[in-house]
């Protein structure tokens, strides 16, 4: 239980300079174990960044979470919008009839031959529009029609079909939309890296208002468990799995590095308590664990984490982990995922040094940390593998015993992109009805990317920009084929 003078947010972070219990970690090989320990101020680098003054040198400084069960909703809610489309549009061509078009009938049937069956084809207008006006009927909107599936099942390939047919000017997938959004989360307005007026943040409610995410998007966590009770997670999580012991069904997190990360990849959105998650209330959470609850591992459980992750229909996999040392093993872990169009996002690590491994792998998309002045703080590690930078500084998200609580470390930066990740994916599968490749998942994120005005080893493309990596998706001229 928490006492009254946890009752103000505000409060707590005017009395108390709040860092995290294990946001600053100092990695160190042990016989190929990974060590993470929390760092003293005494073994940290001097300051090579100025800190703002809300900022203390990241290291073990426990603070009291915060009770869920003091969270008051403000009753805002939000319609039960579907998550993916399953209808398509297509509209026959002027001189269709000269090229032998099919009856709607006839075209259900062609249709009906995919592994989708035809609910029905419908005109785009309604009869009462096309009745009595010439003017609406000989606009093309009259020769446009709405084809409406069982389910949501190979769309793309339902489009590529009828755009084949010669009399079809294009096809396209009835595109979903949805009301502006603003999540009614209790704390929402202490999570400054999700929104602020510093500008600082990343975006989020604007990029909410474009798109949230389909529930089936999966984001694998490979860190030291989740809490499975956390009302937080409630409808969140898939099946996980432990890697740090015979017990492979014990994926329960005993040292709250694992919870905390997910939370902000993923937490339930818009539930009238706690925080907000990246990417929204729908994204589903994969717990894979592969550290132990003193906060380490070897390398060969999390090489399984991966291939568990790609095996089981992981689009993003969050790696807040890492080590100074090599490995021919992780790497193959790595690449086997990647191969399997499964993003892979990793911590660059918090001495002040070189990138770390797997961050510094090609295949990875390596986060540095941000603070609230759109600064990098000296801890975050550098170098020319760093791909983009997210908060990672004073960072609110779940914990142990149902509860909230403030961590900051390249740990959590990296999960604001691997949400990010997951989100991109399910607005451009909702658009395109398809999937983007790994690379071009990297490329989006950085080409919408705030530059800093730092230089590239310490920033990458830039600060993470929510709203800016959704405009993209519906850009016509943005392009990442790469």
């Amino acid at each position: 239980m928490v006492n009254n003078k946890f009752n103000r947010l505000t409060l707590i972070r005017r009395y108390f300079r709040i860092t995290t219990i294990s946001c600053i970690i100092s990695i160190s090989i042990l016989g190929g174990r990974v060590s993470i320990n929390p760092a003293s101020a005494e073994e940290l680098p001097p300051e090579t960044e100025k800190l703002s003054s809300a900022e203390t040198l990241p290291g073990l400084v426990p603070i009291e979470p915060i009770s869920l069960g003091e969270s008051q909703s403000r009753n805002i809610t939000l319609p039960n919008v579907p998550a993916l489309t399953n209808r398509v549009i297509y509209r026959l061509k002027a001189n269709a009839t000269l090229l032998g078009t099919l009856s709607t009938a006839q075209m259900a049937d062609f249709l009906n031959n995919s592994n989708n069956p035809v609910e029905k084809i419908n005109p785009l207008l309604t009869q009462e529009l096309l009745a009595n006006s010439a003017e609406i009927k000989a606009t093309s909107l009259a020769r446009t029609f709405v084809v409406t599936l069982s389910s949501t099942t190979d769309i793309e390939n339902i489009i590529k079909s009828l755009s084949q047919l010669p009399f079809v000017e294009y096809a396209e997938p009835d595109q979903i939309v949805q009301v502006s959004s603003t999540p009614n989360d209790t704390y929402f307005g202490e999570q400054w890296n999700l929104n602020n007026t510093n500008d600082a943040d990343i975006d989020a409610p604007e990029a909410w208002d474009i798109n949230t995410a389909s529930k089936w998007i999966r984001i694998a966590i490979l860190d030291t468990g989740a809490e499975s009770q956390h009302t937080e997670f409630k409808g969140k999580l898939v099946k996980g799995v432990n890697f740090t012991s015979d017990d492979a069904t014990q994926w329960e997190d005993g040292y709250g590095h694992g919870t905390h990360v997910a939370g902000i990849a993923a937490a339930k959105t818009n539930n009238g308590i706690g925080i907000a998650g990246i990417c929204w209330g729908n994204c589903m959470i994969m717990p894979v664990k592969v550290l132990t609850d003193d906060g380490w591992g070897y390398y060969s459980w999390i090489a399984n984490g991966i291939v568990y992750a790609a095996k089981n229909s992981a689009k993003v996999i969050n790696l807040s982990l890492g080590s100074t040392t090599d490995s021919q093993t992780l790497h193959d872990a790595i690449q086997y995922a990647y191969k399997k169009g499964v993003t892979i996002v990793a911590a660059t690590g918090n001495s002040g040094g070189a990138v770390l491994y797997p961050a510094a792998y090609p295949e990875t998309i390596a986060v540095a940390a941000t603070n609230e002045n759109d600064g990098i703080p000296w801890w975050s590690n550098r170098g020319s593998e760093v791909d983009l930078a997210a908060p990672g500084v004073t960072i609110l998200s779940t914990y142990l015993g149902n509860s909230l609580t403030w961590m900051s470390g390249t740990s959590m930066a990296t999960p604001h992109v691997a949400g990010a990740a997951a989100l991109l994916q399910s607005f451009y599968q909702q658009t395109y009805g398809k999937f983007l490749k790994p690379k071009q998942v990297r490329c989006y994120l950085q080409q919408s990317a705030d530059d800093l005005g730092l230089s590239l080893d310490k920033q990458g493309a830039g600060r993470l920009n929510l709203e800016k990596l959704l405009l993209l998706v519906t850009d016509p001229n943005f392009v990442c084929d790469m």
